[in-house]
């Protein structure tokens, strides 16, 4: 567990993330039927605010912005949350807090002009007490920000706070993980504040989970952790009761207890929905078991979430590539996922690797578990300017990667034609080299950048156009020469993930080969012969 840092998460998420659902349900007890007509469309505007700079006198956060974009990342995939409708603000004082939810409310009054039902989200992570948050550039007192939020035309106001909770009073907040749902014979409506902490205390991060302790369980939660029911959807209710459960249970150990709290003012029936985990379109799951498994997306070292083979074991995640680490009292071990085209990944014993708590922590994100992939490869080269016609080249190749840089050497055999005014014949050659890129990730696709080197063999077997006169005066026919030569080159390579650790890829190459040879007065000289050159291979990683 990281230092008790103070993270003041404020998330105004209408209790909604898009949809009330409309249906016979129990929400903590208290069941109410509902509406036989279809529910008005609903439409989610957020505002996310992460600040990691507080007063003068409180120490930097580390993950309070980074927290604020997993929040929109979770909603914009599982919450169905459109992008347009998401104002993430890097706050450093509370002019641009007001200023987002002052666009959050003529967004939100736009979607109302239209019969639309509106949620309004507001999620801030940074410092603060009970009685405001806390900026570089000033605070901004609770009461004025409460104001602001109710100012915006949203039919479902819900905040969210992970922050400290020094001094101040209780105003009817309920500690624990019982709350009370009013009931009204419409949909769900009103106001919801979820606070990380209770009166009087602090909300911690955590080196280990890369994000606070509360925000890292809500996000945990929204993916489908929280879904106790099993039924693809995740209730406040549901949300509640666990990130109150993990957060205790995670901060045990803690010189600090954590206690989220709730306070609402809600009124109708039905379920307040936030995500539907299960619309997403990757899913992992784990063995049942008492063990704990975070799940990072690589190679950014993001921390996606968490689960549990005593709970739901099942996380809903994006499409992509991911490490999941296991905890088992003391031991640790790891596995690698891919999840590029989505399905499910069922884990089982198997694919975890042990690996001491201090090597996780070393190699952080650099963690690969296949570092080594093999290739094979076919395509072409052209010489500009060269009496060699377009060759063919196929070979292979063995590439060590690590975090965003790859280390390749490959070989080929290259061979073509050879055309000039006196010969003709074949050109082959044996190829070769090392080569280190640099490796960003778009999704699916790998761009990598590469420099290095080739130094190749080559022989000719050459035929003179004239043979029968070149005989008649005494020289031969045919000629067999041979040569080596080396040189720098450089090229973008395009891979394309497959799953199963499998991918594709296309690369396009410059090379500037230079070898001796002799020149026009029967001196050696330096030649210099550009190749251009274009591949495609597939590959497998061990």
């Amino acid at each position: 567990m990281g230092s008790a840092w103070c993270t003041h998460t404020t998330v105004a998420m209408r209790v909604t993330f898009r949809a009330v659902i409309f249906g016979a349900v129990s929400l903590l007890g208290l069941a109410e039927t509902a509406q036989a007509t279809p529910p008005p469309a609903i439409d989610v505007v957020a505002v996310l605010v992460g600040a990691n700079v507080g007063g003068s006198d409180e120490e930097p956060l580390r993950f309070a912005a980074s927290d604020a974009v997993r929040v929109r990342d979770l909603l914009t995939q599982l919450g169905e949350v459109r992008p347009g409708y998401v104002n993430l603000v890097a706050g450093d004082g509370p002019d641009v807090v007001l200023s987002a939810l002052r666009n959050a409310r003529q967004q939100a009054a736009a979607l109302a002009g239209t019969g639309r039902r509106v949620t309004l989200v507001f999620y801030y992570s940074g410092h603060g007490d009970d009685d405001a948050l806390h900026f570089a550039k000033g605070a901004l007192a609770l009461r004025d920000l409460r104001t602001a939020i109710a100012d915006v035309p949203a039919d479902l106001r819900v905040t969210i706070l992970d922050s400290c909770r020094t001094g101040g009073r209780a105003k009817g907040v309920a500690r624990g993980p019982a709350f009370d749902l009013q009931v009204a014979p419409d949909s769900p409506h009103g106001t919801v504040e979820l606070r990380a902490s209770a009166v009087g205390e602090a909300a911690q991060e955590s080196d280990e989970l890369g994000g606070a302790v509360f925000t890292h369980f809500l996000v945990s939660g929204l993916r489908g952790g929280a879904d106790t029911d099993g039924d693809g959807r995740v209730t406040l209710a549901e949300l509640y009761a666990y990130t109150y459960r993990k957060t205790l249970l995670r901060t045990s150990a803690s010189p600090v207890l954590q206690h989220p709290s709730v306070q609402m003012n809600l009124a109708g029936s039905g379920d307040v929905v936030l995500t539907s985990p299960s619309s997403a379109s990757a899913f992992l799951e784990v063995p049942r078991g008492a063990d704990r498994y975070l799940v990072f997306a690589r190679p950014s070292d993001s921390a996606m979430g968490e689960v549990s083979g005593e709970g739901t074991a099942r996380l809903a995640l994006p499409t992509g590539k991911f490490l999941v680490v296991r905890r088992s009292g003391s031991n640790t071990s790891v596995a690698s996922v891919d999840l590029s085209w989505g399905g499910t990944k069922r884990l089982v014993d198997s694919d975890f690797r042990p690996m001491a708590r201090e090597e996780l922590a070393r190699r952080g994100g650099h963690i690969e578990l296949h570092p080594l992939r093999v290739d094979a490869r076919f395509g072409g080269e052209f010489a500009p300017g060269s009496s060699d016609a377009l060759a063919l080249r196929a070979g292979g190749a063995v590439t060590l990667v690590s975090g965003h840089l790859e280390y390749e050497l490959d070989m080929a055999y290259v061979g073509g034609p050879f055309s000039s005014g006196a010969f003709d014949g074949g050109v082959h050659s044996i190829a070769g080299g090392p080569n280190i890129g640099l490796r960003t990730f778009f999704g699916r696709l790998t761009l990598l950048a590469f420099v290095g080197g080739e130094i190749r063999y080559s022989w000719e077997h050459l035929a003179r156009v004239d043979a029968a006169r070149a005989s008649a005066g005494g020289f031969a026919a045919t000629e067999n020469r041979s040569f080596a030569s080396a040189g720098p080159r450089a090229g973008l390579r395009v891979a394309l993930a497959l799953g199963g650790d499998w991918s594709a890829s296309w690369t396009g190459s410059f090379t500037a080969l230079l070898r001796n040879e002799a020149g026009k007065d029967g001196e050696a000289q330096i030649a210099l012969y550009p190749l251009l050159g274009t591949t495609l291979a597939v590959g497998h990683a061990f």
